[in-house]
């Protein structure tokens, strides 16, 4: 199987594997050159960026960590308008646990979001009252298509994130997020012995676009 193919899938080709697997988002935006804009640097109180799980029907968690600055934190999210604007204002308290990296205590937050209707959604994070993301632009996601829809839709799976350049990148995470342009995508993680080589040598991963 080659590293990437295209075809038209329907979501009820792929509802089965979709249901019996963790499904993550990430930080994926809406459009191909959304995704590839550099980011502004984040506030210094978060230590993981914001990503997605459990991305089911129309729920959704947003999951984030912090230092232990503070003890409260939320998402605020809302729906994309017509014209394209978002601007995050219903607010879903996050739970907290600690958890350490290295020697160093930290919060991993989750916040459960329960939306109103199918459709596309921006969110931010926060730290008590400190925008987490700063002077970075809401990041989007699109809720999962419905059993029986013949709306198009892209998803990628992967075993690991392959192996880093000198400088710590890895330009099959770029390409993954590129993948299908205007697109929601979807990611499945699955154990690397799975999926088939990579021919590239560099970890085992198959993106299918649509």
């Amino acid at each position: 199987m080659g590293n990437a193919m295209k075809r038209n899938i329907r979501a009820t080709g792929v509802r089965a594997l979709l249901a019996a697997t963790v499904l993550v988002a990430g930080m994926c935006v809406g459009t191909a050159t959304a995704a590839a804009a550099a980011l502004a640097p984040f506030d210094s109180h978060l230590t993981r960026a914001p990503y997605l799980t459990d991305l089911v029907g129309r729920h959704v968690s947003v999951n984030f960590a912090t230092d232990q600055s503070a003890t409260s934190g939320s998402v605020t999210y809302a729906a994309v308008a017509g014209d394209g604007s978002c601007t995050p204002a219903t607010k879903v308290t996050a739970t907290r646990r600690t958890v350490k990296v290295g020697t160093v205590s930290q919060y991993q937050w989750t916040a459960d979001l329960n939306l109103p209707a199918s459709g596309t959604y921006c969110y931010r994070a926060y730290l008590a009252t400190t925008d987490l993301l700063a002077g970075n632009a809401s990041p989007r996601f699109t809720t999962q298509v419905p059993v029986g829809s013949d709306e198009s839709f892209s998803f990628d799976v992967t075993g690991d994130w392959g192996q880093v350049d000198s400088s710590g990148a890895n330009p099959r995470i770029r390409s993954t997020f590129l993948c299908g342009a205007g697109l929601p995508i979807t990611t499945i993680v699955l154990p690397s012995a799975m999926l088939p080589a990579d021919p590239a040598g560099s970890g085992r991963h198959w993106r299918t676009c649509s």
